[in-house]
């Protein structure tokens, strides 16, 4: 009987032991993969946002006008970014560059520049790739003092409704 109460413990040891080193190992896997779905959702519910703002006629224009920004730099080249440079480029906002580790693929609509590259004069610097925002900002604050926001603060900002404050176009 004691030999095979070893055995059972033994067992069980095993058992319990083997599931918490797999529970760690995929904790490991799937942290990517929680992080990712993060973003995503993130960037889902800014889209969202702004839509919401322009399907009542609310361009993200009104917001840089009502902070005095009339030269913007926006901070990353995928599709927040180019939402928002086209969203800009028939205003009078002055895109005066994005910025972005890819320097290719905008078809020259506008200058862009790598982050160790001089970092031309702008009233403000929109981070798109929010979900870095904090990494992103801190780098950019060492080499420029102009204020640098996300756009997540931007679409959250404006309100849909009472925007009494809101320039409609």
């Amino acid at each position: 009987m004691k030999k095979e109460l070893k055995i059972i413990i033994s067992c069980m040891a095993g058992f319990l032991s083997g599931g918490y080193i797999s529970s760690v190992m995929a904790k490991d896997v799937m942290k990517p993969v929680w992080q990712q779905s993060d973003k995503i959702l993130r960037y889902y519910r800014i889209f969202d946002r702004w839509l919401s703002l322009r399907q009542r006629n609310i361009s993200l224009d009104a917001y840089f006008r009502n902070h005095g920004y009339r030269s913007v730099a926006i901070y990353g080249v995928k599709e927040l970014g180019c939402r928002l440079l086209d969203e800009l480029q028939h205003t009078d906002i002055e895109v005066v560059c994005m910025i972005d580790q890819m320097t290719d693929g905008m078809d020259g609509k506008v200058r862009v520049i790598t982050p160790e590259d001089e970092i031309p004069k702008a009233d403000v610097i929109v981070v798109t790739a929010s979900y870095y925002f904090e990494s992103i900002s801190a780098e950019l604050k060492k080499k420029t003092d102009c204020p640098v926001i996300s756009i997540e603060e931007i679409v959250y900002e404006i309100r849909a409704g009472g925007t009494e404050h809101i320039i409609r176009r």
